[in-house]
C-alpha cells in the first residue's frame, strides 16, 4: 500500500470541518423546534404501540402513521419510544433528539451517493474527476435547500432510512462487483430487501441493473453484460419483492406500487395535462429551490447563477467529448422524470413547500447531476465550485429552517391553548378557527390537529382524552353554523377557540368560548325608534343580517357600519361594514352579521349603533335576502347556475360578484371559487365528486358580494346518495 504524504491530513480535516460548519449553519435551528404538525399522529400511534405476538408486531409497525405500510420504517418510529418517552409522555428532548438522528440518516445517504458516484463514474471518467465528482454529490446533496423539510419530519424517518439503505444497496453492489468483492454483493442485497422494508424499492433494481451493464464491468462483451443485467434485474427485483409479498400474503393489505399508484391518478386527457403542468413545475423548483418567502428576487437569481455555474464546466468539457456528455445528461434527465412519477398529482410551488418532502429522491438526483457537471473540469473550478454551490444552498436551506422552526412554535403555542380549553371545558368538539395553516409557504399543522389532545402529549399520560378536534377557516366556520350538524353539536359540547383580534379581546392567546345549546329569541326583531337601539336582546346566532333604512336625504358616500356590544365578558363587541342596497325611495344598508366570527360567538347582544347614525327603522334578519338561482349544473368540473333577471340587488353602490363557497361536512376545508362568466364556476365539481367519494355531504352556498360583503344568497346541499337542492331563507332551520 503506497505511503500516504502527512500533507494530505490537513486538507481532509479542513474540508470535514468545512462540511461540520455548512451542515451545522443548515440545520441547527431546527435542531431546537419542537415538535412539526406532521409529527403528532405518528408519535400519538407510537406511544400506543402494543403488540400481540407476531403478526401483531408486523400490524402494529405497519400501522404506524408515516410508516404507510412499510414494517421497518415503522420499526424506526417505535424506536423512539424507548430513547424519548417517559412511561407513554413525549419528554421534551424527543424532537431534537430525533432529528439529529435523521441529519445523521441524511447524511450516510450522502455518503453512499457519493460512493456511488465515484464508482460510477471511474470507468469513464478516471480516478481524479470521479473522487471530485463524488465529494460533490454529497456535499450539495447534505445542505440541499429542499431537503430541510424531509429532514424536520418525524415522519419522514422512514423515507430517510430507506433512502440510506438504498443508496448503501447501490453503492455496495457496484463495489461487490468492480472489485470482485462478493460479500458486498450480498450486502447489497441484504440493504435491498430492507429497503422494501422501508419504502417502495420499485426502483432500486432498475438502478442496479443499469449500474451492472454502464459501470461494473465496462470492458466486458456487450452479450456477458446483457445476461448479468438481466441476472441483477431479477435478483435484486426478487429481493425489493420481499416487502410487498410480505404485506400481501401475512397482513392481508394491497400493495400498490407508487408509479402504479401515481399513474392510477390519471383518468382523462386534462389529468395527463395537469401531471405535465406539475413535472414541470416541480422540475423548475429543482432547478431554482427557492422558497417566495426567502430572498425574494436575489434568492431567485442568485439561485438561476449557482445553476449556471455547476453547469457551465460540463458544458466545456462536452467540446472535446460530446458523446460521453450527451449520454451524462440524459441519463441525468431520465432519473429526474423516473424520481418525479411516483408525485405526477403532487404540487409542490415555491409559494407553499408543504409537499417538498416527495422531491427527496429527485433532490438526490439534482445533486448527482450538478456534482458530476460542477467538477467536470480539472483546473482551481473543480475544488471551487462545489464549494461555492454548497455555500449558496446553505442559505437558501438555512432560511427554508427558519420557516419550520417559526412553524413549530406556533404549533406548540396552539397546543398549549388546546391543553388549557380542555383543562376548562372538558371532553367535547373543538372546532380551532384559522389554525396556521401556512407560514412562510409550509404548512406547520398538517395532519396534528386531531391529536393535540393526546394523553402522550399532556402533563398526565395516563388521563384519557375523547375530545374530537377540527380546523376550519373564518368563512367555513361561518358557512357551517348555517348548517344543523353545528346545532347537533351545539347540544352536546362545543368548543370554539378563535384568534383574540378577531375576538376583540385583548389577550393574545386564541380564546375560548363554549356554544351554548340552541335557544328561543323572545326579543324584539324590528325597531323604528333609534334610541331602543341601546337596550336590545339577540340571539346572534339566531341572527345572520341586519337592514337598516335611512332617510331620503342620507348621502352613501362611505361604507355604512355597525358597532355592537354584548354582556359576554369573553366577547365583548365588534364592528361590521355593510353596503348600500337601494331596491326602494330611501337608502337601504345590509350588514353580513353571520359572516362576523365575533358575532357568532357573543352570548347575546346588547346594543347597536350605526354610522351614519339614527337610522328610520331597523330590522333583525333571519337570514340574507334569498338570491334566485337554479341550479347547479355540472358542467364537466364547474358547476353552472341559471339566474333570475331579478336576482341580484337592483341598485348598489359599488358592481357586486358572484362567490360559490363549498364546505365538506367531514373535513371542514371551505373552498371558495370566483364565477368565470354567467355564473359558472371552475374546478367545483372536483371539490364535490371528492366529498362523494368520501361518503360525505357538500354544503354550499351562491353569494352576491359587494365589497366583500354579501348581500344575497342561495344555499344547498349535496347528499352522498341525494342530488343537490337549493334553500331559500324560509326553509332555513330554525336557530
Amino acid at each position: 500500500m503506497p505511503h500516504r504524504p502527512s500533507s494530505a491530513w490537513p486538507r481532509r480535516l479542513a474540508v470535514l470541518a468545512g462540511v461540520v460548519l455548512l451542515v451545522g449553519f443548515v440545520y441547527s435551528p431546527i435542531s431546537t423546534a419542537k415538535f412539526w404538525g406532521n409529527d403528532y399522529p405518528s408519535l400519538a400511534r407510537v406511544s400506543e404501540f402494543a403488540p400481540d405476538g407476531t403478526l401483531g408486531w408486523l400490524e402494529e409497525l405497519s400501522s404506524v402513521p408515516g410508516a404507510e405500510g412499510h414494517p421497518l420504517a415503522g420499526a424506526a418510529l417505535v424506536l423512539f419510544r424507548w430513547m424519548h418517552a417517559d412511561e407513554g409522555r413525549w419528554k421534551l428532548s424527543a424532537a431534537p433528539g430525533i432529528r439529529v438522528g435523521n441529519v445523521l440518516l441524511m447524511l450516510a445517504t450522502c455518503a453512499w451517493l457519493g460512493c456511488f458516484a465515484r464508482r460510477m463514474l471511474r470507468p469513464y471518467t478516471g480516478r481524479d474527476h470521479a473522487n471530485a465528482a463524488g465529494f460533490a454529490s454529497a456535499l450539495l446533496l447534505a445542505v440541499h435547500p429542499l431537503n430541510v423539510t424531509t429532514v424536520a419530519s418525524i415522519s419522514s424517518r422512514g423515507m430517510l432510512v430507506a433512502a440510506a439503505l438504498g443508496a448503501g444497496a447501490i453503492a455496495s453492489f457496484l463495489r461487490g462487483r468492480q472489485e470482485r468483492q462478493y460479500p458486498f454483493t450480498v450486502l447489497a442485497a441484504f440493504l435491498t430487501i430492507l429497503t422494501g422494508l422501508a419504502a417502495d424499492a420499485t426502483g432500486l433494481p432498475l438502478l442496479l441493473a443499469a449500474a451492472e451493464y454502464f459501470a461494473a464491468q465496462r470492458l466486458v462483451p456487450r452479450r456477458t453484460r446483457l445476461r448479468t443485467t438481466v441476472v441483477t434485474f431479477l435478483v435484486f427485483g426478487a429481493c425489493a419483492a420481499v416487502g410487498p409479498l410480505l404485506r400481501m400474503a401475512v397482513l392481508q393489505v394491497e400493495a400498490p406500487v407508487e408509479i402504479v399508484r401515481a399513474l392510477g391518478g390519471i383518468s382523462s386527457w386534462g389529468d395527463l395535462g395537469l401531471a405535465f403542468v406539475l413535472f414541470f413545475e416541480k422540475l423548475g423548483l429543482l432547478c431554482v429551490p427557492v422558497s417566495a418567502f426567502g430572498y425574494g428576487v436575489l434568492g431567485y437569481t442568485g439561485a438561476g447563477l449557482l445553476l449556471l455555474l455547476g453547469v457551465q464546466p460540463a458544458v466545456v468539457a462536452a467540446r472535446s467529448a460530446p458523446r460521453l456528455w450527451g449520454t451524462f445528461a440524459g441519463a441525468w434527465a431520465l432519473l429526474l422524470v423516473f424520481a418525479e412519477v411516483s408525485s405526477l398529482m403532487v404540487r409542490v410551488q415555491p409559494r407553499d413547500f408543504s409537499s417538498v418532502h416527495v422531491l427527496f429522491p429527485a433532490a438526490g438526483i439534482m445533486s448527482l447531476g450538478l456534482g458530476v457537471a460542477c467538477t467536470a473540469l480539472s483546473d482551481l473550478r473543480r475544488t471551487v465550485l462545489p464549494w461555492t454551490l454548497a455555500i449558496g444552498y446553505a442559505f437558501l436551506a438555512q432560511n427554508n429552517s427558519m420557516a419550520l422552526v417559526d412553524g413549530a412554535r406556533r404549533v406548540d403555542v396552539l397546543h398549549g391553548e388546546l391543553a388549557r380549553a380542555h383543562a376548562e371545558h372538558g371532553s367535547g368538539h373543538y372546532l380551532v378557527v384559522d389554525p396556521p395553516w401556512s407560514i412562510l409557504g409550509v404548512d406547520p399543522v398538517g395532519d396534528a390537529l386531531p391529536w393535540l389532545l393526546h394523553p402522550s402529549f399532556s402533563d398526565d399520560a395516563s388521563r384519557p382524552s375523547s375530545a374530537v378536534v377540527q380546523g376550519v377557516s373564518g368563512a367555513g366556520f361561518a358557512a357551517f353554523t348555517r348548517q344543523p350538524e353545528f346545532d347537533a353539536l351545539r347540544r352536546g359540547s362545543l368548543v370554539v377557540l378563535g384568534p383574540a383580534g378577531a375576538l376583540g379581546a385583548d389577550d393574545p392567546r386564541r380564546v375560548a368560548v363554549r356554544v351554548a345549546p340552541p335557544v328561543a329569541d323572545a326579543g324584539a326583531r324590528a325597531w323604528s325608534d333609534p334610541t331602543a337601539l341601546g337596550a336590545v336582546d339577540l340571539a346572534p346566532l339566531s341572527v345572520r343580517a341586519l337592514r337598516a333604512r335611512f332617510g331620503d336625504d342620507q348621502a352613501v358616500d362611505g361604507a355604512p357600519t355597525v358597532a355592537w356590544t354584548s354582556g359576554d365578558p369573553v366577547v365583548p363587541g365588534g364592528t361590521d361594514e355593510g353596503a348600500w342596497v337601494d331596491p326602494g325611495p330611501t337608502p337601504g344598508a345590509l350588514f353580513d352579521v353571520g359572516s362576523d366570527l365575533a358575532w357568532l360567538l357573543a352570548g347575546r347582544v346588547t346594543a347597536l349603533s350605526f354610522e351614519p347614525p339614527r337610522p328610520a327603522s331597523v330590522r333583525a334578519l333571519d337570514a340574507l335576502p334569498g338570491l334566485a338561482a337554479d341550479g347547479p349544473a355540472v358542467d364537466g368540473k364547474a358547476w353552472t347556475f341559471a339566474l333570475a333577471d331579478d336576482a341580484t340587488p337592483r341598485r348598489t353602490q359599488h358592481a357586486g360578484e358572484l362567490v360559490l363557497g363549498l364546505l365538506p361536512l367531514d373535513t371542514l376545508e371551505h373552498v371558495e371559487v370566483q364565477a368565470e362568466s354567467d355564473a359558472r364556476f371552475p374546478g367545483a365539481e372536483t371539490v364535490a365528486r371528492a366529498a362523494r367519494t368520501r361518503g360525505a355531504s357538500l354544503a354550499w352556498s351562491l353569494e352576491f358580494r359587494v365589497r366583500g360583503v354579501a348581500v344575497a344568497r342561495a344555499e344547498g346541499r349535496l347528499d352522498p346518495a341525494a342530488g343537490p337542492r337549493l334553500t331559500s331563507p324560509e326553509e332555513a332551520p330554525a336557530r
